[in-house]
């Protein structure tokens, strides 16, 4: 610092741009057959030259992900002539000049990640499957274990092992086929327990390990248990046709909440990611999200125009409600009940669910299609259409891993299917190239 300077002007002398002086000013020209060696880098040059063909196919993901690369290392020197035969006026270069370019180049449409085999990659026989009424006849739990409600009986498929373990197989002599017909059928988190739904309105939870009931509790007469889900391993939801939904704790064998939010059988219920809000659609055509702490709904989702077919919770925003009624898509922010954005499909839509991997979800086609389509959020294009049922699908449920579904149709079979997530040799070799 100069005698008599402040400290503010020796900053300012510091940070102040500095102006190109006349040296800056002058350009020089080479022959126009030798290029001018202070001006090119011989390194860059012979670096993009000698550069290796790619050792795996082409994609829009890993292209943006190089040149993003390039940007940010080489700034302006990304994309300069091998040879250079002038230079150039003097510039000044921010270290962020690069960024803003490259966010504002235009890139091509971003396609779908997720690898998606349209064909099933086994079929079982599911006999004397029941096909009346909205149930939840299928799912798949921690354990690897798949639950399959067939009629009065319940199987459990081990899809490691390929064992099977059959529960309350009753005789058909002793027992009322009405009312011991299976409806629904939820895993715990832990795979331990397995909860049913009884047609005459009997909620029952089974430990599987030591092969005794737990819970067994009568809740109403003549209505129909038409679904369930678990908010933890303590907690089990139940809905019933009357439109009214119970909250079982297993620790005490009680029903510890109840409402009843609709008007109309409960078809569906859903707790989110969190575990503090449930979402549950009728046949109403409503959906309605509530907890364990209040008598009352926390919201209504209105305007749909058939009975709701389908809901979903995104794993990735813990707001976002996915429901379909009739051939529409409409996704939800739960906080603040407003529409985000809906969907016309080719067919009716059920059994919604989501991606744990990706933003895709997935949906069955009805109507004489009988086909499971896998849609990219918020872009809603299609994926991925998978085609096998000959009839109606009754229920789908994603395995532990997230990458498998497992489908159950009323033309008797059980398919198994790889449709979300990218295939691990994919994926290793997405790895490989970044290294």
């Amino acid at each position: 610092m100069k005698k008599g300077e402040s400290n503010q002007d020796a900053l300012r002398a510091v940070f102040r741009p500095r102006k190109p002086n006349q040296e800056d000013r002058r350009r020089y020209k080479s022959d126009r057959f030798i290029p001018c060696r202070t001006e090119t880098d011989y390194d860059l040059a012979m670096a993009r030259l000698s550069h290796d063909e790619p050792l795996y196919p082409a994609k829009p993901r890993r292209d943006a992900y190089t040149a993003a690369l390039y940007h940010d290392l080489l700034g302006p020197a990304a994309n300069m002539k091998l040879m250079r035969f002038c230079t150039d006026v003097a510039k000044r270069y921010l270290p962020w000049d690069g960024l803003w370019r490259w966010m504002g180049t235009p890139t091509k449409k971003p396609v779908a990640s997720s690898v998606v085999s349209t064909a099933a990659y086994r079929v079982l026989d599911a006999p004397d499957v029941s096909c009346r009424g909205s149930m939840q006849l299928i799912d798949w739990g921690s354990t690897n274990k798949i639950a399959v409600a067939l009629g009065t009986t319940v199987h459990a498929l081990d899809v490691e092992t390929d064992r099977v373990s059959s529960y309350l197989d009753k005789d058909d002599d002793n027992s009322d086929a009405s009312h011991d017909v299976v409806t629904s059928v939820a895993w715990a988190p832990n795979g331990r327990q397995l909860a049913f739904g009884f047609a005459g309105g009997d909620v029952m939870i089974f430990d599987v390990e030591k092969a005794t009931v737990v819970v067994q509790q009568i809740l109403h007469h003549f209505v129909e248990i038409g679904c369930l889900a678990w908010k933890s391993n303590s907690v089990l939801s139940a809905g019933d046709t009357s439109g009214k939904i119970h909250n079982f704790d297993t620790r005490t064998c009680e029903v510890a909440h109840s409402l009843q939010p609709h008007s109309k059988p409960v078809v569906h219920l859903r707790w989110d990611t969190t575990g503090t809000t449930l979402a549950s659609g009728g046949k109403d055509r409503k959906v309605v999200t509530s907890n364990l702490h209040s008598a009352e709904p926390l919201s209504t989702l209105d305007g749909h125009d058939a009975p709701v077919g389908g809901i979903a919770w995104s794993p990735h925003s813990p707001s976002v409600l996915a429901t379909s009624s009739g051939r529409c898509l409409r996704f939800w922010n739960t906080h603040t009940g407003s529409l985000i954005r809906s969907h016309e499909a080719a067919a009716k839509v059920s059994c919604l669910e989501w991606s744990r991997h990706e933003q895709d979800v997935l949906g069955c086609l009805g109507e004489g299609l009988n086909e499971i389509a896998v849609w990219r959020y918020p872009s809603m294009g299609q994926n991925a259409v998978m085609r096998g049922h000959e009839r109606r699908l009754l229920g789908v449920a994603v395995g532990p891993d997230g990458r498998c579904l497992c489908s159950l149709s009323a033309d008797e079979t059980l398919r198994l299917w790889r449709c979300f997530g990218r295939a691990p040799e994919a994926r290793s070799a997405f790895l490989s190239s970044l290294r």
